[in-house]
Order: structure tokens, then sequence, then C-alpha cells
């Protein structure tokens, strides 16, 4: 069985992931495997489908999975990721490819609200959103409904770098949160693990028996949630955000725009029957 942490730049998936592969390393855990910046080995490739902010690949990052020939994509994941030991990795650019990581992957989603993100500390941050945004742009006509309409109404009212990294943000966490919803009725099969979410949140505030309980519903059961917990409560780190009143002062015009994404695309989310 192989497994992959599935969010978005900036989310804590480094720590998740960490806390996971230190309670397991029988797992050989890699870093965004399938990102095209992280596996020179496979670039090429990776890099025909897989996206990143590099020139060449970012078309990739919204292309649609309806236009992607699946055969293919299983086809590089059996001369890449099957070639290989790893057992686990987390992937942060590959909400279109969610479908793929479904098929073949046991998934948890990691959401991480953007007021917990931004603004960010690292002006890469920007460059990571910027791309994303611009590939929705790119595929815009291909993306269907009802993502068409959230991709429309980001691309009409983001304008300044914060915005466009706000719209980004709730857009791929749109998309992601859409694909699982739609995994639902399958995940009762027997050829299908359950689709679980972790909230960032919940991971940062919660003590060691309530962290316990609340990772062993939603983690694989051959995960080991008390090591876990503990490795996650041992690493917690203070947030990052950038507090510098300037910053705040730039970001305050572009909280309306995530307020009004929020407010008129609400995210997508399985039903607490179907992740806990």
């Amino acid at each position: 069985m192989s497994y992959a942490l599935l969010s978005l730049p900036s989310c804590g998936t480094d720590w998740v992931a960490y806390a996971i592969s230190h309670a397991h390393p029988e797992l050989n855990y890699y870093r965004e495997f399938f990102q095209p910046l992280w596996n020179f080995r496979f670039y090429d490739e990776l890099s025909s489908e897989w996206g990143c902010e590099m020139y060449g690949t970012v078309a990739n990052l919204a292309r649609p999975i309806h236009l992607r020939d699946r055969a293919r994509l299983n086809n590089i994941r059996q001369i890449t990721w099957c070639r290989t030991n790893h057992r686990f990795t987390k992937e942060v650019f590959s909400a279109f490819l969610a479908d793929f990581f479904f098929d073949h992957f046991q998934c948890f989603i990691l959401y991480r609200d953007p007021r917990m993100c931004f603004p960010p500390n690292r002006i890469r941050i920007y460059a990571w959103y910027s791309a994303m945004f611009n590939s929705l742009v790119m595929n815009r006509v291909s993306i269907r409904m009802p993502l068409r309409d959230v991709v429309d109404f980001a691309i009409a009212h983001a304008r300044t770098p914060q915005e466009v990294c706000l719209a980004a943000h709730h857009v791929y966490f749109y998309q992601l949160c859409f694909a699982a919803s739609q995994r639902q009725s399958l995940l009762y099969t027997a050829a299908r693990p359950k689709l679980t979410f972790l909230d960032y949140g919940e991971l940062t505030t919660r003590d060691h028996s309530s962290l316990v309980e609340y990772l062993q519903s939603r983690l694989p059961v051959s995960f080991n949630p008390e090591a876990i917990a503990a490795q996650l409560i041992a690493t917690r780190q203070q947030d990052r955000i950038n507090r510098n009143p300037q910053y705040a002062a730039d970001w305050e015009h572009a909280w309306q725009l995530a307020d009004s994404l929020h407010s008129n695309f609400p995210l997508p989310l399985i039903s607490d029957e179907a992740h806990v």
C-alpha cells in the first residue's frame, strides 16, 4: 500500500509528513515525489504531466483530469514510483490530479485555513500561488462546472498579489475537496480505502490524548497515532505568518475577496460519516 498526503503549498505538510515518517520509517518517505523540481531522476517523465512554478510545467498545474490520459498517468507511475521502494509521499501541486492519487494511493488531505497561511513570511510563496493562479487562467476554458464558476469569479476579482494568493488557495482547495466528495460513493467498496481530512488547526491545538483520538479516526489503521501525535506535539512551532503591520495593511482588502469566495463557494467537504 502506498500513501499520499495531499494539500497546498505552505499548509504544514512538511511538519505532518515528517511526524508520520518519523513514526513509520519503514514507509521510506519521499518529499513530493511527483513534483518535477524535487525529482530530477524522473524529471522528464514527471514534467510532462505534473507541474510546479518552473517554466514549461505551469500549464499542468490546473489541467483538468478529463483532458489527461489516465493510462499514461499510470504508466508514468509504473516507471517512476513503482521502481522505487518509497511508500509515502506528500503533494502540494496536485489538486487537479487528485483522482490519480485516489486511484493508486491511500490519501489523506490536510486543510489549513488561509488565515493560518497568509500573509506569508517567504517571498517564494507568492511565486507558488502566482503560478497556480496563472495555470487557472491558462486552463479556464477547459475547466468544468461547478469549479468553472469558482475560477471565473477568482479571475474576475483577483488583481493584487495578495488577492491572487487567496484566490488560488480557495480554488485549489475547492478542486481538491470537490474531487474527494465525488469519490464519496466509492469509498465503501472493498477495493478502495476511505478518504480522510486532517485540519491543521486541530493538529496544532489538541492535547496528546485528544490528538491521538483525532488521528485514530482519520489516518490509516496501520499507522501508529500515539507515536505520530507525540511527534507532532514535540515539533509544534509558532506560525510563520508575517505580522509586519505594513503587510497587514496590504492584505486588508484581499481578505474581502477571500470572504466573498468562501461565502459564494463554500468548500465541498466529505460528510462526517465518510471521514470519521
